[in-house]
C-alpha cells in the first residue's frame, strides 16, 4: 500500500505517554540460516505514544522496516506489563536521529487476551492525553 508522507495511516487514536516513564523491551532474531546462525537480541527503550494498534518508540539500535519483534511494554502508573508481537512500520534515518532511533511499531498479536484488555483499559482510564 503506497501512502504519501503526510497521509495518516492510523486506525486508532493514539495517546501521548509521560516522557521516559513507559519502558519498552524489544527482542528480535538477528542473523540468517545461511550465516553462522541466529542470535536473540534485546534492546530497551521508551514508548512516546500509544494506541491499541501500535506505538512510537525509541531504542538504541535501529531495526529494519517490516521486521517482526517481540515487545514487553511497561505501562506507567502501576498498570503493569503488556506483551505483544509487532511489525516495524517506519524508522527515522540516522541524520534525524544520531543517537537512539525513533520508530513506529504496529501490534500484530497480543500474548494473551488479558494483555489487550489491560492496554484498552489503560488507554480509556489512564491519565494520559490524546496525541495530535
Amino acid at each position: 500500500m503506497n501512502t504519501t508522507p503526510n497521509e495518516n495511516r492510523r486506525h486508532h487514536e493514539r495517546s501521548t505517554l509521560p516522557p521516559m516513564l513507559t519502558s519498552i523491551s524489544v527482542q528480535y532474531i538477528q542473523g540468517r540460516a545461511d550465516d553462522e546462525g541466529f542470535m536473540l537480541k534485546r534492546c530497551d527503550g521508551h514508548a512516546y505514544d500509544l494506541s491499541i494498534s501500535g506505538a512510537r518508540i525509541e531504542i538504541d539500535e535501529p531495526l529494519e522496516q517490516g521486521q517482526m519483534i517481540a515487545v514487553s511494554l511497561t505501562l506507567p502508573e502501576g498498570w503493569g506489563d503488556v506483551f505483544t508481537s509487532a511489525r516495524v512500520v517506519w524508522v527515522n534515518d540516522q541524520d534525524d536521529d544520531p543517537g537512539p532511533r525513533r520508530m513506529a511499531i504496529e501490534f500484530t498479536d497480543f500474548l494473551a487476551t488479558q494483555d489487550r484488555d489491560i492496554l484498552k483499559k489503560f488507554l480509556r482510564l489512564g491519565t494520559i492525553r490524546q496525541a495530535a
